[in-house]
């Protein structure tokens, strides 16, 4: 997997690819219309924005290997306000942007402290624009 923000120059290459993402904002997007005196009208409101969700191991097979440098990738990818471009599967690629992301530390390096096993989960929505 890879994302990319032309804006701020940093790129994202994860070798070990989420296989688990999950897709949401598929179907069309619906309104209820009120009526007086009978049931509200139901009503296409048009297309949903794609949301896609995924986590990402941030591990080495060196067990005290820092992942600094990934992270602070990850922090510069989240806080951009710009679109991020995905390159995985035909499902993912394309413009999105970043409208969550957490990062969870499970190892840390005995000396430094610095985190060595992370996950960092995302959710991208489609960038429309």
């Amino acid at each position: 997997m890879y994302i990319y923000a032309e804006s701020i120059g940093t790129t994202l290459s994860v070798p070990y690819a989420p296989q688990e993402i999950s897709y949401d904002g598929i179907a069309q997007k619906w309104t209820e219309v009120e009526r007086s005196g009978a049931k509200p009208l139901l009503m296409r409101q048009g297309d949903a924005l794609l949301k896609m969700k995924f986590s990402l191991r941030l591990a080495s097979m060196d067990a005290f290997f820092a992942q600094t440098g990934i992270i602070a990738a990850i922090r510069g990818l989240a806080s951009t306000r710009e679109r991020v471009l995905v390159r995985y599967g035909p499902n993912e690629a394309g413009l999105w942007r970043i409208t969550e992301c957490s990062l969870s530390s499970s190892r840390r390096h005995p000396d430094t402290n610095e985190i060595t096993d992370a996950v960092a989960t995302f959710t991208l929505t489609e960038a429309s624009d």
